[in-house]
């Protein structure tokens, strides 16, 4: 048995306009403004032309939220950077235009008669049916906009909610699967949110679903003034072809990609898993979808895994689906992160798939179930490494960020699980890549994640999948529409 040593590895640059480089995403755009379009490193004004579904108060509030954001923002933390506020001639060379012809209204009529049905689930699935009617009214107008922001008030969503639930996220059912289901679960609609990404995809529409605490401007709440703007910013930025900010020092011929299971339901019931795979394309700053194949898999207490056709024909899918972005080349090298641990069968299959790629770092990725302490009264510094073994890294994503003078995230920091299945490349490198990777999740701006983005999308991308009505749907492969 190996004696556990530790190393720390260095934090990653990112890019910004004019190629410039800093380590914070707010620092950089405040210093230098967004990277620009997919593969235009140009310093580029981007216009969001925005839509806006809700109430005629909820329309105004969204539109008095935004012009508000043309003005400097201070944040309320002083390791934070201020809001350099929207518009062309300012720091982000960004900004958001509304129209009304982009606009539709639920009236009181559709609150009335919303109120008016006894059950949650039927308010429900009414409120989704009125929101799929406007973006279909919304698709019909051309142009069609970059963005839809769904905002609605809180005295219609407390008419969905569970009953005594704080907040309000509305959850049709839970996830549950087995013999003993309702009628909802063997449906398979779930969550509100998740089926407004799927609604918007059908009508080819990314959206931006905007509670009402987030466009309250005199309230405290969880996150600063600031903070909200920051991360509006950047995800709608984002959704209008926009990159905000690329990864510095990755390989551009790498193809990185994550992969997790999520459960469907059929018509009749009948429950399959399929394989939820996000693949990040750096050198062009694009994110792309892939759907696998459905597969049996009978006991839920048990982690799903691949037979070894089944893994080879996904990493069939993502090679091809990489050689229709590169000219018909293959990777010199994939990154596989994978939310189960490889079994032999799954990684014979994917490695006979990939054997004209030259290397190959397949990698299980999961959160510690092992604490970690530092001597002293500071958490441990984002970057260190525990090496337990030549496949066993325990990698600190989160923890004390010497650029921020802080430990921004609340708790002990818990480091990220990797064992490596196959791991051609070096130790280190696959560790910088995995700090790399928590820094390019583009619905905040936020210094970094916990999870790389390969596995936070690819389990954002199976919850939207799982979805009712995400069965039949051509699904896009932006993941601009998962967001």
């Amino acid at each position: 048995m190996s004696t556990p040593s530790s190393f720390y590895v260095d934090e990653p640059d990112l890019i910004f306009a004019s190629k410039k480089r800093f380590k914070d995403p707010k620092g950089g755009l405040y210093l230098f403004g967004p990277y620009g379009q997919y593969g235009n490193a140009s310093y580029v004004n981007i216009t969001t032309n925005a839509g806006i579904i809700g109430t005629a108060k909820s329309i105004g509030k969204v539109i008095d939220f935004f012009v508000y954001l043309h003005r400097r923002i201070p944040a309320s933390d002083e390791n934070s950077v201020d809001f350099p506020g929207l518009g062309l001639n300012g720091k982000l060379r960004y900004d958001i235009r509304f129209d009304s012809q982009w606009e539709q209204t639920i009236d009181k009529s559709n609150f009335d008669e919303c109120e008016r049905k006894i059950d949650r689930v039927e308010r429900t699935e009414y409120l989704l049916g009125l929101i799929e009617d406007k973006l279909d009214a919304i698709h019909g107008v051309n142009p069609n906009p970059d963005v839809v922001f769904v905002s609605l008030p809180s005295d219609i969503l407390k008419l969905c909610i569970v009953p005594g639930q704080r907040g309000l996220k509305i959850t049709l059912a839970h996830k549950r699967f087995g013999s003993e289901l309702t009628n909802e679960q063997r449906i398979g609609d779930y969550d509100f949110h998740d089926i407004i990404k799927v609604l918007g995809m059908k009508f080819h529409l990314p959206t931006q679903f905007i509670l009402p605490t987030t466009l309250d401007m005199e309230r405290k709440t969880l996150q600063d003034l600031a903070t909200r703007a920051w991360n509006l910013a950047v995800a709608v930025y984002y959704k209008t072809r926009g990159v905000p900010w690329k990864l510095a020092e990755l390989e551009p011929d790498t193809c990185y990609a994550g992969i997790s299971f999520y459960r469907e339901c059929s018509p009749d019931g009948q429950q399959y898993m399929r394989a939820g795979v996000a693949r990040v394309f750096l050198a062009t700053g694009e994110a792309l979808v892939l759907k696998g194949d459905p597969f049996k898999w009978d006991d839920p207490r048990v982690e799903p895994h691949l037979t070894e056709q089944q893994a080879e024909a996904l990493m069939n899918k993502i090679l091809t689906e990489y050689r229709k972005s590169h000219k018909d080349r293959l990777p010199s090298r994939i990154v596989l992160h994978k939310t189960s641990e490889y079994t032999n069968e799954e990684k014979k299959g994917f490695l006979s798939a990939s054997e004209k790629v030259p290397q190959k770092d397949f990698l299980f990725v999961s959160r510690s179930d092992v604490d970690f302490y530092r001597e002293g009264s500071y958490p441990t510094v984002r970057g260190n490494v525990i090496k337990i073994s030549e496949t066993e890294f325990y990698i600190f994503t989160l923890g004390y960020v010497p650029q921020l003078k802080t430990f921004p995230k609340p708790g002990i920091p818990v480091p990220v699980r990797v064992k490596a299945s196959n791991l051609d490349s070096s130790e280190r490198l696959m560790c910088k890549e995995m700090l790399a990777l928590t820094k390019l999740n583009w619905n905040n701006a936020d210094f970094c994640d916990q999870m790389p983005i390969t596995i936070s999308a690819s389990r954002r991308i199976g919850n939207i999948l799982s979805e009712a009505r995400a069965r039949d749907l051509d699904i896009s492969s932006e993941y601009k529409y998962y967001m």
